[in-house]
C-alpha cells in the first residue's frame, strides 16, 4: 500500500468548498447588513462579487451542522420581513419546552466564550465583545417582538454547548428599533448617492473582506 499527501487535488476542492459557502443574496437590506460591515452591503447591493472568497467560508460548515442537529424538532429558518428590512431567525422554541416562539440564535466557535459584566466575551488575555452576536439576538427579539431570547453557542473543539438567554426591557427594544433604523436608512443613503464613504468601517471585518472597491480593501492596501 502507498499512501501519498495529494495538494493539487486538495486545492481544487478547497475551492470549491470556498465557492460554495458564498451566501447569494436578493438585492434587499438583511438583517445581516445591519449587523455586521454596512459597507459590504452597499457594494453587494450595486451588484458587486466579492473578488475572493470569504477564507472562513469552510469553518460555516460546521455551524450547518448545528443548525441540521437543534432544528430537527423545533421551528426553523422562520422569515419576517419588516422595517423595510428582510430577516431569517434561526430557531423558535416549541411548547416541548413549554416556551413557545422566543427567538433563538445560534452560533459555532473555536474559541472560550464566557459571560462578563454583562457582556459575553471572548479569549482570555484580551478578551474581544462579541457585539455582533448581541446585536442579532436583539434584533431577532424585536423582530418576533419577544423581550426573551436565547443564543446558543457551539465550540467545535470541545463539542460542548453552551445557552445564554437575554431578557430585554420594551425600553430596549425600542433602542434596539432605532439603531436598526438608523443604519438602514444610511445603507439607503449611500446606495441612492452611490457614495459608501458615508458609511461607517467595520475594522475587524476588512483583513476578510473580498471587496477590493473599498478604500479600506487589505488587497489595495498591501
Amino acid at each position: 500500500m502507498k499512501l501519498i499527501e495529494n495538494p493539487k487535488l486538495a486545492e481544487k476542492y478547497q475551492n470549491l468548498l470556498l465557492k460554495n459557502n458564498h451566501f447569494n443574496r436578493a438585492k434587499v437590506i438583511h438583517r445581516s447588513d445591519l449587523i455586521y460591515c454596512p459597507r459590504k452591503a452597499f457594494f453587494r447591493l450595486k451588484g458587486y462579487q466579492e473578488t475572493r472568497p470569504n477564507a472562513f467560508a469552510p469553518l460555516s460548515i460546521i455551524g450547518k451542522v448545528l443548525h441540521v442537529l437543534l432544528e430537527i424538532t423545533e421551528k426553523k429558518e422562520v422569515p419576517y420581513n419588516q422595517y423595510q428590512v428582510k430577516a431569517t431567525i434561526d430557531m423558535l422554541t416549541d411548547k416541548q419546552f413549554k416556551i413557545e416562539n422566543e427567538p433563538i440564535e445560534l452560533k459555532s466557535t473555536r474559541g472560550t466564550v464566557s459571560l462578563f459584566n454583562n457582556q459575553l466575551m471572548m479569549g482570555k488575555t484580551n478578551p474581544i465583545k462579541l457585539e455582533a452576536w448581541h446585536n442579532q439576538l436583539f434584533q431577532a427579539c424585536l423582530f418576533t417582538n419577544k423581550q426573551t431570547g436565547h443564543l446558543f453557542v457551539l465550540n467545535v473543539i470541545t463539542g460542548k454547548l453552551k445557552v445564554y438567554t437575554c431578557i430585554l426591557t420594551k425600553k430596549d427594544l425600542k433602542t434596539v428599533e432605532t439603531n436598526l433604523k438608523q443604519t438602514r436608512n444610511l445603507i439607503i443613503k449611500a446606495v441612492n448617492s452611490n457614495d459608501y464613504h458615508v458609511l461607517p468601517i467595520s475594522t475587524w471585518e476588512c483583513a476578510t473582506c473580498g471587496y477590493t472597491q473599498c478604500d479600506q480593501s487589505p488587497i489595495l492596501r498591501g
